[in-house]
């Protein structure tokens, strides 16, 4: 790889690190070619990707940003799967390929100014996904104005109920 490719290629890799909401150390070494292109289709399908390179030029793509936490991690065969849209989606993807396929490792994350550790990605990974945690609280929204929608309208409906009982006992008393 000449000068202009390294240049080109730290570019990329510094606009995936500027884009990602969350980015995990992966060790693949005990996963085939086959294996390997089957975690990249998974996770593509969640708007995420695999990336290896050399080590050096990730270290360098990553200066002046939150990555440079987990230069210490860069040794070894090591990639890097970039989640754009999502935080957990990624993370669960790696953590059930880890789970059916043995020789993944997972080194360590970034999310934010966090480094993650293998333990912690495992109980992101349990997290319900966005779009589930969306649903849950729309529900407790709605649930939640129906609620005082019905607290406030009992007061009225006690009044009318009342109302109406005094109407039909002037009714009964004048009949008689």
């Amino acid at each position: 790889m000449n000068q202009a490719e390294k240049v080109q290629a730290i570019g990329r890799l510094a606009d995936k690190i500027n884009r990602a909401k969350v980015a995990v150390l992966i060790n693949f070494q005990g996963l085939n070619v086959e294996k390997v292109n089957m975690l990249r289709r998974e996770l593509k399908k969640v708007s995420s990707e695999l990336v290896v390179t050399k080590n050096t030029l990730l270290e360098r793509a990553s200066r002046g940003t939150n990555f440079e936490l987990l230069i210490s991690y860069l040794h070894g065969p090591t990639g890097v799967t970039f989640g754009y849209l999502d935080v957990v989606t990624p993370v669960k993807v790696l953590a059930k390929f880890q789970k059916d396929s043995a020789g993944l490792g997972i080194k360590a994350a970034i999310l934010g100014t966090k480094v993650l550790s293998p333990a912690e990605l495992k109980d992101l990974s349990n997290l319900p996904s966005r779009e589930v945690l969306l649903r849950n609280l729309l529900a407790l929204f709605k649930t939640t104005q129906l609620s005082l929608v019905n607290v406030l309208m009992a007061t009225p409906r006690g009044l009318a109920a009342v109302l109406e009982g005094l109407r039909k006992k002037k009714e009964t008393s004048s009949q008689a």
